[in-house]
This record gives structure tokens, sequence and C-alpha cells, in this order.
């Protein structure tokens, strides 16, 4: 192992120090996950490429996943996205995994994730209708502009970067099953991640930040 590889791990305790701990587990994965999760630097400089951010700013975009909901799934698809190494055309025909690099919907411009995921003109089009949409639900003027969509907003409503990442994965499955999204299903998909999260939260005694959540699109109605 070389010495840059061992500068990576992270330093854990002596025995003595980890034996006087309550949860030496909990603290040995954080501390394993803290230095996994750190934001990647070739990634963040191609991100800038197109938006406008701050190395602090990215960072925070990590932290925003786990507020966002405690679906691993979706956090996991989200930490991919964000280190761009979602399995678009493009990344899979530069693996001679694909025999093209085009667009799985429009089928004319190269699949990068910008493409895939705000650039598309289906793919604006099935956005326009989720700000109609969830717009007329809440009585509120909703813009999912392509950073909002991608990153998230940590200073803005959690409950829209929410939708706007299970939009994503949602996308995400209908270019493997080689289908165009569509709003009725995606409403589904909402009110699906609704109800779990309603359960989890009724086990958990945590209904007032559930409802404080949620109550923005009445879903119950």
């Amino acid at each position: 192992m070389s010495n840059k590889n061992l500068q990576n791990i992270p330093k854990i305790p002596k025995v003595d120090t980890l034996i006087l701990m309550k949860k030496v587990c909990k603290y040995i994965d954080g501390e394993l996950l803290a230095n996994i999760a750190r934001p990647p630097i070739k990634a963040y400089i191609k991100w800038t490429e197109n938006f406008d951010m701050t190395d602090v700013e990215y960072h925070c975009y990590f932290q925003h996943i786990y507020r966002l909901t405690k679906c691993t799934k979706l956090q996991h698809f989200q930490f991919k996205l964000l280190h761009r190494i979602t399995a678009t055309n493009k990344l899979l025909f530069k693996m001679k995994l694909k025999t093209s690099d085009k667009c799985s919907f429009c089928k004319t411009h190269v699949e990068s994730i910008l493409h895939l995921f705000v650039e598309c003109t289906i793919i604006k089009q099935f956005w326009n209708e989720m700000e109609r949409w969830v717009g007329e639900l809440t009585g509120i003027r909703v813009n999912f502009s392509p950073k909002s969509i991608l990153f998230g907003n940590p200073e803005g409503l959690c409950i829209l970067d929410l939708i706007s990442l299970i939009g994503k994965q949602y996308i995400f499955a209908c270019k493997v099953t080689d289908c165009h999204p569509r709003l009725t299903i995606m409403k589904a998909k909402i009110k699906d991640h609704y109800n779990r999260e309603q359960i989890i939260a009724i086990h958990g005694q945590s209904m007032p930040r559930f409802e404080a959540k949620w109550s923005i699109l009445e879903l119950d109605n």
C-alpha cells in the first residue's frame, strides 16, 4: 500500500480508548463513512464547468442528501450523481458497454448527466408538468431549475428537493426500461414515498416532523 493510500485511512483511537466508548461500532462506521463520503475534487471541477458553485456549497449538497430522506436507494442514487458516476449512455459507451452514446429519450443528443436529467426536450416537458402540478397543489410558484434538479437547494423547501430526487430516479428508471416518464406514475411514486415515510414516522413517534415536511402537498386530501 502506498503512502498516499495510507494517508487516506482514518485514524482510529487506541484500543483502551475504544473500550470506554458506549457505541464503538457507530463511531468507527461514522469515521469510515466521513472519509469515504469526502467530496471528489475531479467531479467538483467538472460540475463547475456548467454551474457556478463553491467547494463549500458542493460539500453541502452531500450533507443535504441525508436531510431529504432515509431511503437508502434514493441516497445512493444522489450520491452517485454528485460523484458523476451515474450510468448514462455517454459513460457506458465510453466503457464499451453501449453501442451508442445518444439519449435514451430524444435519440439525438449525447446522453450526459446534464442532458438526461434537465436538457432533453422530453425531460423538460416532464419537469414543466411537475411544476404546474406542484404549483396547483401548494399554491406557490415552483421552479425546477437545472441546478435545483441536480443538486437541490439546502436553503429552500426540503420537500421540493425530495420531489426532484424522486423524479430523477424515476427518469433513470424510464431510461433503463425504455419508456417516457409520465406525470400520473410520478404522482403515484410520490404518494408511495409519502406513505412509507408516514409509517416510519408513526413507529418512530416523529409525526410532527413528518407533518411539517409534507403538509404543503396535502396528499391526504
